[in-house]
């Protein structure tokens, strides 16, 4: 009895003290927008927004980007950024505040202009 006590409050202790923060799962492109983002994403295409800019697979680890790319962060939601092109590797060491215009389709931000800042 006292052993089969002691191997379940092994275990339980297991389970509760070995328990690992969880990282943030990398964005995987095609993920709905949350209502916040939504919120967010009607007011970036009213007018030019200060938002944040980075590379999609060096910044934001987007799942399924293998090379460099522009994304944009909307809303807490990162998305892909066409419409711009930055210098190489220009947006690869963190992620840049830049005036963005632009319009939301699918799950791309298409944009229309893009200074950074």
């Amino acid at each position: 009895m006292r052993s089969l006590i002691f191997v379940a409050a092994a275990a339980a202790f297991l389970l509760v003290g070995c328990t690992k923060k969880e990282e943030a799962a990398p964005t995987k492109p095609g993920t709905p927008v949350s209502e916040a983002a939504k919120g967010a994403i009607g007011t970036a295409l009213a007018s030019a927004q200060d938002l944040e800019v980075g590379c999609a697979m060096c910044v934001y680890k987007v799942a399924g980007v293998t090379a460099c790319a522009p994304a944009v962060k909307v809303g807490g939601k990162v998305m892909m950024l066409t419409g711009f092109t930055p210098k190489e590797h220009e947006l690869c060491a963190a992620a840049k505040k830049a005036s963005v215009t632009g319009k939301i389709e699918g799950d791309k931000f298409v944009a229309t202009k893009v200074e950074l800042k």
